[in-house]
């Protein structure tokens, strides 16, 4: 069974296109929803009850249950460790509880035959699209400077005169650069058989990428032990791996100057945090 599913913030895109579907499709059934933050504006409240009037029924979904923080939006941010995404981001990366189970993933589609799956991490959003690469190309061909070959040319000019693209082929670098100006690792890309995968990073802070930075194992190993909790000490490095103060520091030291870490203090009092 599809069911049809929209979610209204309080701002004027999810808006105009209730509005616009409701108008222009009125025998389609929509469900309509809201995630309430607790820290909506009056005027985002007023806004939702006004477009109830017109929509219909608006349910509004608060998570966070039981959470001694105040509101379900302190919860989140307390649980995914006061981390925010920029504008530029715009991906909400939530701590998560539990396995790869299908409880924990959320999965959202088109109403066409190859639905657009999204699986949700406590680091990391994994996005599965149907489809295949031109006959030949790899995902490394994809990815340098090459010439866009859309299967359905149509669709692409449609956009482009419209002004929602800019030009063909410069969706995956425009992705990139966003990444890169939010301080978040560049997605990656794989593509096997009729699978299309994109994955996008919440941090640095993976084994996979920090093994791309010419680290020891120690460095890599305190960054993902440590953080949790947000910050090192020297003196904890130097117990933990069996290691003179004088090489904890060291080694502290060079992820600081990699910007993997933030030094406050001095000598053995010294507080390494991560930015």
């Amino acid at each position: 069974m599809v069911r049809q599913v929209l979610g209204i913030s309080g701002g004027k895109d999810s808006a105009a296109l209730a509005i616009y579907l409701k108008n222009k499709y009125p025998d389609l059934r929509v469900e309509y929803y809201n995630t309430d933050t607790g820290c909506e504006l009056e005027e985002t409240e007023q806004l939702i009850n006004r477009l109830e009037s017109v929509l219909g029924k608006i349910s509004r979904l608060k998570a966070a249950q039981g959470s001694p923080e105040p509101t379900p939006f302190h919860h989140f941010l307390k649980s995914s460790g006061g981390y925010l995404p920029s504008p530029q981001a715009r991906c909400r990366l939530q701590k998560i509880d539990g396995k790869n189970t299908q409880q924990n993933q959320k999965s959202v589609g088109y109403t066409g035959p190859y639905p657009i799956q999204i699986s949700v991490y406590a680091d990391k959003i994994m996005i599965w699209n149907y489809g295949r690469l031109p006959e030949n190309w790899t995902v490394e061909d994809l990815l340098n400077k090459h010439s866009s070959q859309p299967r359905n040319p149509d669709i692409p000019t449609a956009f482009f005169r419209s002004g929602y693209v800019e030009a063909w082929g410069k969706g995956m670098d425009n992705m990139k650069d966003l990444c890169v100006k939010a301080k978040i690792p560049v997605p990656q890309f794989s593509c096997k058989g009729n699978d299309f995968w994109t994955i996008f990073r919440k941090d640095i802070y993976n084994k996979e990428d920090l093994s791309k930075l010419g680290l020891n194992e120690r460095q890599i190993d305190a960054l993902l032990f440590f953080k949790a909790k947000r910050e090192i000490t020297s003196s904890e490095y130097a117990e933990k791996y069996n290691i003179s103060d004088r090489t904890a520091r060291r080694d502290l030291s060079e992820l600081t100057t990699m910007e993997l870490l933030k030094n406050e203090g001095d000598n053995k009092l010294s507080r390494y945090v991560f930015p």
